[in-house]
């Protein structure tokens, strides 16, 4: 992840937000500890799927939506007290799930990545999606706007090499 020039830039992430961290995040080095920062990814996913998608996390009525993979790019310390500005892109969608790509922003820098398979859990397993909440986020990924171009300085900017502009 850490490779891929627009995930470290805001602007990739339609759904934008702002959390303060908390005092018991910080670890013995005086900077937000690594547990912590996993935590507010996941703050911002439920964040996303609440204000996008409609689902709140908690309803007993709704799917149980938890992570089935999370991989995690630290990319530079975080303090406390500033806040995060933290960003959601929908990537992908199918029958089985959906995957996010999350990002957390300090004094406008990024400090952590991270890229997870969503599902919806039914008796303790991963099951297929609803049909309703999948038109949801189906819905949600084509009404999301296209990933910005690559910075002019960057080395593959002109080169094809990355493709920018997949969802």
């Amino acid at each position: 992840m850490k490779r891929e020039p627009w995930r470290r830039e805001l602007a990739a992430y339609p759904f934008q937000t702002e959390i303060a961290p908390r005092w018991s995040d910080v670890d013995t080095l005086r900077h937000l500890n690594n547990v912590a920062l996993m935590g507010l990814h996941g703050e911002a996913r439920m964040r996303w799927l609440a204000t996008r998608v409609g689902h709140s996390g908690v309803d007993a009525d709704q799917p149980a939506l938890r992570p089935v993979s999370v991989a995690t790019d630290f990319v530079a310390q975080a303090h406390y007290p500033q806040p995060l500005q933290v960003g959601v892109r929908l990537r992908a969608v199918d029958a089985d799930g959906f995957e996010l790509a999350t990002a957390l922003f300090q004094h406008g820098h990024c400090v952590g990545l991270a890229a997870t398979r969503m599902a919806a859990w039914q008796d303790g397993r991963p099951g297929a999606l609803p049909n309703d909440l999948r038109e949801r986020l189906d819905q949600a990924l084509a009404d999301q706007p296209a990933l910005p171009p690559p910075p002019a300085d960057h080395p593959h900017a002109h080169d094809g090499a990355i493709d920018h502009h997949a969802a």
